[in-house]
């Protein structure tokens, strides 16, 4: 049953959406059917989301709220709820290392506004996690 309404979830939005100009953050940038922007961006083990009104204007994030769910190639999805951030963006962080197409939703003056964002090839991180003797990071 989860399976079928993310299905439908992932549906939905798809058809919902076209691509747009070209993105303010250098992230992916869809247009919503209801004539409204969301950015996607990837910043590290983070997804960063910023919506824009129809004249390309962002949006502050208060009055706004925001979701998201990630289906991974893995077989494997999560739900979350994302975390409004003081300088005009939402956040998450992203705990599996695995593709995913990400379907944001937002609450924007009473319509839900949703985009529908492939990863695209994720870096995987390759060896172990290790510290110096001074108790630096070795990546």
């Amino acid at each position: 049953m989860a399976v079928l309404s993310i299905s439908l979830l992932l549906g939905t939005a798809s058809m919902a959406q076209s691509p747009a100009q070209r993105a303010p953050h250098g992230g992916a940038l869809v247009k919503t059917e209801g004539g409204y922007y969301i950015e996607m961006l990837a910043a590290g083990d983070a997804l960063h989301f910023y919506v824009f009104d129809k004249a390309m204007q962002a949006l502050p994030t208060e009055g706004i709220t925001g979701s998201v769910v990630l289906q991974f190639t893995d077989s494997t999805s999560t739900n979350a709820v994302l975390e409004a951030q003081p300088n005009g963006y939402y956040r998450m962080v992203v705990m599996n290392s695995s593709d995913f197409v990400a379907v944001a939703n937002f609450k924007v003056k009473g319509s839900v506004q949703s985009a529908q964002f492939p990863s695209g090839p994720r870096t995987r991180r390759t060896g172990s996690h290790q510290h110096n003797p001074d108790g630096s990071h070795v990546h």
